[in-house]
Protein backbone atom coordinates (compact mmCIF):
# COMPACT_ATOMS: atom_id res chain seq x y z
CA UNK A 1 0.00 0.00 0.00
CA UNK A 2 2.85 2.07 0.63
CA UNK A 3 3.65 2.99 -3.26
CA UNK A 4 -0.52 2.95 -3.87
CA UNK A 5 -0.17 6.11 -1.57
CA UNK A 6 2.94 6.92 -3.44
CA UNK A 7 0.87 7.98 -6.09
CA UNK A 8 -2.25 9.06 -4.53
CA UNK A 9 -4.00 5.40 -5.33
CA UNK A 10 -6.13 4.18 -2.65
CA UNK A 11 -5.49 0.57 -2.24
CA UNK A 12 -9.18 -1.18 -0.34
CA UNK A 13 -9.04 -4.43 1.49
CA UNK A 14 -12.03 -6.20 2.22
CA UNK A 15 -13.18 -8.73 5.14
CA UNK A 16 -13.66 -12.45 4.12
CA UNK A 17 -16.80 -12.22 6.31
CA UNK A 18 -18.35 -9.66 4.53
CA UNK A 19 -19.91 -11.27 1.54
CA UNK A 20 -21.89 -8.21 0.42
CA UNK A 21 -18.18 -7.17 -0.98
CA UNK A 22 -16.98 -10.42 -2.54
CA UNK A 23 -18.54 -11.20 -6.24
CA UNK A 24 -17.62 -14.90 -5.74
CA UNK A 25 -19.84 -15.07 -2.62
CA UNK A 26 -22.38 -14.24 -5.06
CA UNK A 27 -21.40 -16.63 -7.85
CA UNK A 28 -20.96 -19.43 -5.29
CA UNK A 29 -25.04 -19.08 -3.79
CA UNK A 30 -25.98 -19.13 -7.11
CA UNK A 31 -24.01 -22.72 -7.74
CA UNK A 32 -25.05 -23.89 -4.52
CA UNK A 33 -28.65 -23.56 -5.22
CA UNK A 34 -28.52 -25.32 -8.78
CA UNK A 35 -27.03 -28.36 -6.78
CA UNK A 36 -29.65 -27.91 -4.41
CA UNK A 37 -32.25 -28.51 -6.85
CA UNK A 38 -30.43 -31.61 -8.01
CA UNK A 39 -27.96 -33.30 -5.45
CA UNK A 40 -25.24 -35.53 -6.16
CA UNK A 41 -25.13 -38.67 -5.74
CA UNK A 42 -21.26 -39.20 -5.13
CA UNK A 43 -18.08 -37.60 -4.51
CA UNK A 44 -17.36 -37.59 -7.82
CA UNK A 45 -20.69 -36.13 -9.28
CA UNK A 46 -20.42 -33.06 -6.83
CA UNK A 47 -17.12 -31.90 -8.58
CA UNK A 48 -18.65 -32.65 -12.16
CA UNK A 49 -21.74 -30.41 -10.59
CA UNK A 50 -19.23 -27.43 -8.94
CA UNK A 51 -17.40 -27.43 -11.96
CA UNK A 52 -20.93 -27.42 -14.29
CA UNK A 53 -22.21 -24.81 -12.38
CA UNK A 54 -19.68 -22.55 -11.99
CA UNK A 55 -19.31 -22.60 -16.68
CA UNK A 56 -22.83 -21.91 -16.12
CA UNK A 57 -22.22 -18.22 -14.54
CA UNK A 58 -20.51 -16.60 -17.09
CA UNK A 59 -23.96 -13.22 -16.67
CA UNK A 60 -23.96 -13.91 -13.71
CA UNK A 61 -19.88 -12.69 -13.04
CA UNK A 62 -21.62 -9.29 -14.54
CA UNK A 63 -24.33 -9.05 -12.36
CA UNK A 64 -22.23 -9.85 -9.25
CA UNK A 65 -19.32 -7.39 -10.12
CA UNK A 66 -21.79 -4.43 -10.53
CA UNK A 67 -24.13 -5.34 -7.44
CA UNK A 68 -20.41 -5.41 -5.54
CA UNK A 69 -19.27 -2.41 -7.17
CA UNK A 70 -23.01 -0.33 -5.89
CA UNK A 71 -22.15 -2.09 -2.10
CA UNK A 72 -18.56 -0.60 -2.84
CA UNK A 73 -20.00 3.01 -3.68
CA UNK A 74 -22.10 2.42 -0.66
CA UNK A 75 -18.89 2.79 2.38
CA UNK A 76 -17.29 5.03 0.50
CA UNK A 77 -18.06 9.07 1.29
CA UNK A 78 -16.85 11.65 -0.88
CA UNK A 79 -15.79 13.77 1.75
CA UNK A 80 -12.94 11.02 3.49
CA UNK A 81 -11.79 10.78 0.07
CA UNK A 82 -8.71 13.35 -0.04
CA UNK A 83 -7.14 11.86 -2.67
CA UNK A 84 -7.37 12.07 -6.70
CA UNK A 85 -7.51 8.33 -8.06
CA UNK A 86 -9.49 5.47 -6.71
CA UNK A 87 -8.45 2.74 -7.73
CA UNK A 88 -10.22 -0.84 -7.09
CA UNK A 89 -8.65 -4.24 -8.07
CA UNK A 90 -10.79 -7.08 -8.21
CA UNK A 91 -8.97 -10.38 -9.20
CA UNK A 92 -11.88 -13.38 -10.40
CA UNK A 93 -10.82 -16.76 -11.26
CA UNK A 94 -12.65 -18.93 -13.91
CA UNK A 95 -12.55 -22.84 -13.75
CA UNK A 96 -13.62 -24.72 -16.81
CA UNK A 97 -12.61 -28.70 -16.95
CA UNK A 98 -9.35 -28.07 -19.13
CA UNK A 99 -7.99 -24.85 -17.57
CA UNK A 100 -8.09 -22.28 -14.60
CA UNK A 101 -7.97 -18.90 -15.64
CA UNK A 102 -7.54 -15.35 -13.29
CA UNK A 103 -8.98 -12.11 -14.56
CA UNK A 104 -8.11 -9.07 -13.25
CA UNK A 105 -9.99 -6.13 -13.36
CA UNK A 106 -8.68 -2.72 -12.31
CA UNK A 107 -11.00 0.66 -12.58
CA UNK A 108 -9.47 3.73 -11.89
CA UNK A 109 -12.53 6.38 -11.01
CA UNK A 110 -11.18 10.22 -10.98
CA UNK A 111 -12.03 11.93 -7.60
CA UNK A 112 -13.95 15.17 -9.12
Amino acid sequence: TEIANKYYHLVFFTSPFHPTLQPIEHIWGIVKGRIARTPPKSGADVVKKVLQGLEECDDEWLKAYLHVQKNEDAYIKPDRLKLLKITFINIYTFHSRSHLAVDLHITTRHND
